[in-house]
């Protein structure tokens, strides 16, 4: 299965590095699909060629769920890198970001309706294992390849991009969000000196 992935995907971002002229590229951008039902090819249409921070938050909720999907199922994403021009690999990345912020304030929600104590540290585990899989998506960036790997990098990335996402948020908002990064931060560590979390996750 996950060759067959590898195999789709790396043909649908030859298609768009090829490229058959301006008309046939806007056409093909008219043609994308429904979010919530879109198929690997679907999802990467929308990554490569739309700036999702244009797109209502609706639109980009069921882009997330769907980029989540795939990230559980094990989706090769390094021809990116490998395949399109840089404009349009750049504009995945920024996609990947915006959906990475989304995601964060959604569970920024979700955490803070949460009040008893074991709950709080249950839902922590569950999100610090999809944080996992966003991870392994940031590290095909060249810029992120040539840092060091293992857990306290992924310490230092996690709180480099939730404060930059905390300063940019409304006030009402930041405590919050505050309250989220420390949890994972702590569960972060946690997980690195009990030995639990894989130097290259």
């Amino acid at each position: 299965m996950l060759h067959r992935r590898s195999f789709t995907v790396t043909a649908i971002l030859m298609l768009l590095a090829m490229g058959s002229g301006a008309a046939s590229w806007a056409l093909w951008q008219q043609r994308l699909p429904d979010p919530a039902t879109a198929d690997t090819e679907g999802l990467m249409r929308w990554l490569v060629t739309r700036d999702l921070s244009d797109e209502p938050i609706a639109i980009r909720q069921r882009l997330l769920t769907r980029l989540e999907k795939e990230l559980r199922a094990g989706v090769d994403l390094q021809s990116v890198d490998e395949q399109v021009s840089e404009q349009r690999r750049e504009l995945f990345w920024q996609n990947v970001d915006v959906l990475l912020e989304d995601w964060f304030r959604q569970e920024t929600v979700q955490f803070a309706q949460i009040s008893d104590p074991v709950k709080q540290k249950s839902y922590i585990e569950t999100k610090l294992d999809e944080m996992l899989a966003w991870r392994s998506v940031q590290q095909l960036r060249a810029n992120f390849e040539s840092k060091p790997g293992g857990e306290f990098a992924l310490l230092q990335q996690c709180q480099e991009r939730t404060t930059k996402w905390i300063n940019t948020a409304p006030p009402g908002d930041a405590k919050e969000m505050k309250d989220l990064s420390a949890a994972l931060r702590q569960a972060i560590l946690l997980r690195a000196l009990n030995g639990k979390l894989a130097p290259d996750a």
